[in-house]
Order: structure tokens, then C-alpha cells, then sequence
């Protein structure tokens, strides 16, 4: 994992400010992690630090020098529906309609898949969400 900056700022439900020592180009997906420290993880990991994953953000713009404007966004996926008009036999049994029955259509509807990220908005809310990205997290890519 190579770490590029971390959040400053949480601007409302969407957007936020980062930094990264990195040059980024708009477009650009990082993904947002935070550190847990615990002893219990020095058995495994030697430094006792896990990085773990609590979504991705967009980048949209540079705002000055190694400051960024960021979004959380959604995916949009496809979901496929087959569509039956009823027939001349709708009236009668399921086994004629079955061979005799209506016209299908086949229809792909475009929807919007869940958000890339989840954002503690406990500076801008007042809320308070275990896996949402808060200041200070990490940003950077896999």
C-alpha cells in the first residue's frame, strides 16, 4: 500500500479536502484507509499497525500545491429485467399461456450501485459512523 497524504477537511455529505504528496490528475480513484494500532497485532504484523480499507473517493481537482478537492461517488450498475406482456391466452391456464402466451422484452435498466464511501460527518453532523472516513485518515493506493 503506498501512502500519498491523508483527509483534511470534510466539506459536507460528498465532498472533502486531502492531501497527497503525490501528483493526482482528476479522475484519479485512491482508496481511504484508516490505522488501527493494537498490541495484539505485533504478534503478526511488526509494527502492530493494520491499514484497513474504508472506501474510495474521486479525485475532481488540485486546489493549491499538495491539496486536493475529492468526492465520494456511486457506481452505476446494470440490472436486467424481462418484461411480459399477457397474450391472447392470458385468460386461460398457466400451461397454455406458458406455450401459447405473450411477448417478452428483454430491458437493461442503468441503477445506481451503493456509495464508494462511507463519510463521518461528525464535523459538519454531528454523526458518528465506525467505518466512515474522518480526518486524518490515510489516502493512498493498493
Amino acid at each position: 500500500m503506498e501512502k500519498y497524504g491523508e483527509i483534511k477537511a470534510i466539506l459536507n455529505d460528498s465532498s472533502l479536502l486531502f492531501s497527497s504528496k503525490v501528483p493526482l490528475s482528476a479522475n484519479d480513484v485512491l482508496s481511504v484507509f484508516c490505522e488501527i494500532k493494537n498490541e495484539k497485532l505485533r504478534d503478526v504484523l511488526k509494527d502492530g499497525i493494520l491499514l484497513f480499507p474504508k472506501g474510495k473517493i474521486k479525485v475532481i481537482c488540485n486546489q493549491e500545491g499538495e491539496i486536493y478537492l475529492g468526492i465520494r461517488y456511486k457506481n452505476i450498475e446494470r440490472e436486467k429485467k424481462i418484461i411480459k406482456k399477457p397474450g391472447v391466452l392470458s385468460g386461460y391456464s398457466t400451461i397454455l399461456q406458458s406455450i401459447y402466451g405473450g411477448e417478452s422484452t428483454e430491458v437493461i435498466e442503468n441503477i445506481e450501485g451503493p456509495w464508494s464511501a462511507k463519510f463521518d460527518n461528525t464535523t459538519s453532523l454531528g454523526i458518528s459512523i465506525p467505518d466512515a472516513i474522518t480526518i486524518g485518515d490515510i489516502i493512498g493506493r493498493l
